[in-house]
């Protein structure tokens, strides 16, 4: 035993098989202790036995795995395993929850050092990037109110166009439709209240009695929204209340509906969550990407805004305490359905 252990020390030093030349006994410690030549000691020979019965079934001269001694073995092996894992979990657990407690909130201190001081510059950021990204989804539906004014689908005026971006390509299609426009910069304004009430102001001149955000992506104050409750009416990408917010093509599809579409709903402070005029559903199709759905939708769009405007032209359409209205009636909960 003693001379097989030299030997394969000897030739682990040969191969360098390890990184150091004194490795060897360590990681072969069950046949040094098999060699230890004491009497007292020769029960530990049982090691050196484990080892040679390893390395014949390394060799495929012998398959302990049949033997029912090894499987005894194996399966209360994997036993303890099992529940000292366990045991070890729980406890690692217990202690991450005590530290948890015992410590300040992660959350509240992140909250107060890193989000309130930069309260502002975060939700300007928010906004912008919401006008960025989302405007341009919205903004078909402005010449396809025109177009349907001009075919006469929609008895009504539009009295004028509002942007906060000089080059809105809205601006300029109104300009050449002989319809008034106005211009004010958000960045020109200490707060979104002042800037809402700049708002207000210019839009009052004009009297409206709908107040129609096609492509108007920057986040109202309740200022703005209470001082048009009633008028103010906004259109969305998705069956609401399912997917608020954006990508809503994008979640629809991920989600496997079956059903997708568009809402038209009055704007409230809460976001898209407004009382549901009507809906225009239409059916995901097996090779839909998010490009074919979205346009397939803005199709919808085209024909329940123009809807949705002459109801409100003819004075048809109200909001009241009672909930949304058409020719005095209650509309259903998901509001009118554009087959």
């Amino acid at each position: 035993f003693i001379a097989d252990v030299l030997l394969g020390w000897a030739v682990a030093i040969a191969e360098r098989r390890y990184h150091r030349w004194f490795f060897y006994p360590f990681v072969h410690w069950y046949d040094v202790l098999g060699c230890i030549p004491l009497s007292g000691f020769r029960w530990l020979r049982v090691f050196r036995v484990i080892s040679l019965l390893h390395r014949l079934h390394r060799l495929r001269l012998i398959d302990v795995t049949r033997w029912s001694v090894y499987r005894f073995f194996a399966k209360y092996y994997d036993i303890l395993l099992e529940e000292l894992s366990d045991r070890i979990a729980l406890r690692l657990l217990g202690n991450v929850q005590e530290q948890i407690v015992a410590s300040d909130s992660l959350t509240e201190r992140v909250i107060e050092r890193v989000i309130m001081p930069r309260k502002t510059q975060l939700i300007h950021e928010i906004a912008e990037r919401l006008e960025a990204t989302a405007g341009r989804a919205y903004q078909q539906n402005r010449p396809a109110i025109m177009a349907a004014i001009d075919s006469g689908r929609l008895n009504a005026e539009i009295a004028v166009v509002l942007s906060n971006r000089a080059d809105a390509g809205g601006l300029s299609r109104a300009r050449h439709a002989g319809i008034a426009t106005e211009v004010l910069d958000h960045r020109q304004y200490d707060s979104r209240e002042a800037f809402d009430q700049a708002m207000i102001t210019a839009l009052d001149h004009y009297q409206p009695g709908t107040v129609v955000l096609a492509g108007f992506m920057r986040i109202l104050s309740p200022l703005f929204v209470r001082h048009y409750a009633g008028q103010l009416i906004n259109i969305h990408p998705s069956l609401l209340p399912k997917y608020r917010g954006l990508h809503t093509h994008a979640r629809a599809l991920e989600a496997g509906d079956s059903q997708h579409g568009c809402s038209i709903h009055f704007v409230t402070e809460e976001l898209d969550g407004g009382p549901l005029i009507a809906q225009a559903p239409l059916d995901v199709l097996a090779n839909d990407t998010v490009d074919s759905l979205s346009k397939r939708v803005q199709q919808r769009e085209h024909l329940l805004y123009p809807l949705v405007l002459q109801w409100r032209a003819e004075q048809r359409l109200e909001l009241d305490h009672d909930g949304v209205k058409l020719d005095g009636k209650p509309l259903p909960e998901q509001g009118y359905q554009l087959v």
